[in-house]
């Protein structure tokens, strides 16, 4: 090249280094790629891409989202998850003094095999969690538009006073939906553990079931959720007002 000679860089030029070509023109929104070039955009499957949808039921039968996009496999797993959710629950209430037998004969205290279950009821809330999240995540990756519109404040505020985090997941926040539903999930596996075996929680966390004790941690275990219930209520709300004013 001459040194009086000009190269013009061209969008063409641009845009070849990261894999775009001419023909992806049509995918510029404002001179900016759309995220259908991110992995979870390139998801190939079936369904129509209803992610508040498919969020929603997960929220109410884990895996039923999947099952939504025709995802059978996982969503059989998440399914078989929340029945183990049950089933373990149940084997704890009937089978507790067995299992403690069990635990000193590998030299484990009561209290350590209930430090135990209680780790497992968290991975289990992690997991249920993650189905939501994870039909969210597909249902997002099928669907050709960028956003949803956000529903009627009144409908997302309902939402989210039914179970806090429902609201988010039809405002499209399924991160910020996920924070409020583990608050949720874990009183509800609280509740479930102390009825699974709610004499040796009492022997061993509540002083032998003193009502004092046993008052504080239900009172815990309801202002924890009503601090849930009211932040998700009012978020919702707003959240959805600025969005159908405009603002993002």
């Amino acid at each position: 090249m001459r040194k009086d000679e000009v190269y013009i860089i061209s969008d063409e030029d641009l845009g070849s280094p990261f894999g775009i070509t001419g023909s992806d023109k049509g995918k510029k929104d404002d001179g900016k790629v759309r995220s259908d070039l991110s992995a979870v955009d390139r998801y190939e499957g079936s369904g129509d891409g209803r992610p508040r949808t498919a969020a929603s039921l997960s929220l109410w039968i884990c895996g039923t989202g999947q099952l939504l996009h025709g995802e059978w496999k996982i969503g059989s797993l998440y399914l078989l998850v929340l029945g183990f959710v049950f089933s373990f629950h149940y084997f704890l209430h009937q089978a507790w003094s067995r299992m403690t037998s069990w635990a000193e004969a590998v030299r484990l205290s009561e209290f350590d095999l209930l430090i135990g279950v209680i780790l497992m009821d968290l991975y289990l809330a992690v997991v249920l969690l993650s189905g939501i999240y994870n039909a969210y995540r597909i249902g997002k990756a099928l669907v050709d538009v960028e956003e949803e519109p956000s529903p009627h404040p009144l409908v997302a505020g309902l939402a989210s006073l039914v179970i806090p985090g429902w609201g988010q997941i039809i405002n499209g926040q399924i991160k910020k939906a996920v924070l409020f539903l583990f608050v949720v999930f874990c009183e509800i596996l609280a509740l479930g553990l102390w009825w699974s075996v709610r004499n040796p929680v009492e022997r061993l966390f509540l002083q032998d079931g003193n009502s004092t004790r046993v008052l504080i941690f239900l009172i815990a275990l309801g202002a924890s959720w009503l601090v849930a219930w009211t932040l998700s209520v009012y978020d919702a709300i707003l959240v959805s007002r600025y969005r159908r004013g405009g603002i993002p």
